[in-house]
């Protein structure tokens, strides 16, 4: 029997593991093409997540917004509400020197708010859904589900980003709590003149930008974390039942010093 005739029992590898996937889009292209195609950006996050450009835009359009928006505040007006929300009595001429810091200083709140607590809360609320995904048995990373959250969240922050800075600009002075219910596309922007607290914040989140971003999330989450729509959709939503929770909380408590 010639060499070439003997059987081989060199072990074979061909076929054995499916090849790797690859990633196929720029940070930039992912950005963009979440928008109208969510599935195929969540795939090549699978190939290799992405974080750095995504947060960058998100902290540029929270931080933008909020200084176009902030140029129309009536900060009398805002100032007044606050104190009146919490049941504070303050001197006048102490209430002026306020109102005179706040026109001075009107834009650290809103850098302060974009580039340092935004990042901070992306964070928090990404290291919550990555724990969720633990719970429901996913081995995803936390860089992939931070690079899912960001990305999930993006268009409907961009766009309703955009919005409100219109409606601020178009609408005549606004103030802070004036502006959770400028734009119609939550049920808090339809409550009664009136309503308390809690219940605008409740309504707040139940927001037809929030919710996309939810829908988007629970896609992701299923696609990056390999799972089934069930488990990522209870990934994503434990955490944001969890935020309702709590700012309904903290909005309840100026009702305490007032009772």
């Amino acid at each position: 029997m010639s060499d070439t005739d003997r059987p081989s029992y060199e072990p074979s590898d061909a076929g054995t593991f499916p090849p790797e996937p690859v990633a196929k889009l720029s940070a930039a292209q992912r950005l963009v093409k979440v928008f109208y195609a969510p599935g195929e950006v969540f795939e090549d996050i699978k190939a290799k997540p992405t974080w750095v450009l995504a947060l960058v835009a998100y902290v540029l359009v929270v931080t933008l917004t909020s200084l176009v928006v902030w140029t129309n505040m009536d900060f009398e007006a805002s100032t007044r509400e606050a104190i009146e929300t919490f049941g504070f009595e303050i001197p006048d001429e102490v209430l002026d020197q306020q109102i005179e810091s706040a026109e001075k200083r009107w834009f650290v709140k809103p850098v302060l708010t974009g580039v340092i607590v935004t990042p901070i809360l992306l964070v928090i609320a990404a290291a919550l859904f990555f724990l969720s995904m633990k719970m429901v048995g996913s081995d995803i990373g936390f860089l992939a589900t931070y690079s899912t959250m960001l990305h999930a969240y993006w268009p409907g922050k961009a766009v309703y980003s955009i919005l409100l800075a219109i409606m601020a600009q178009t609408q005549g002075p606004v103030t802070e709590m004036g502006l959770i219910t400028l734009l119609k596309s939550s049920v808090a922007g339809f409550l009664a003149e009136g309503s308390s607290m809690v219940a605008v914040t409740v309504g707040s989140f139940f927001d037809a930008f929030r919710i996309w971003g939810v829908v988007l999330l629970v896609i992701g989450l299923s696609i990056v974390g390999r799972v089934n729509r069930g488990k990522s959709t209870f990934a994503a939503l434990v955490p944001w039942i969890l935020a309702i929770v709590i700012s309904a909380g903290l909005a309840f408590l100026p009702s305490l010093f007032t009772s």
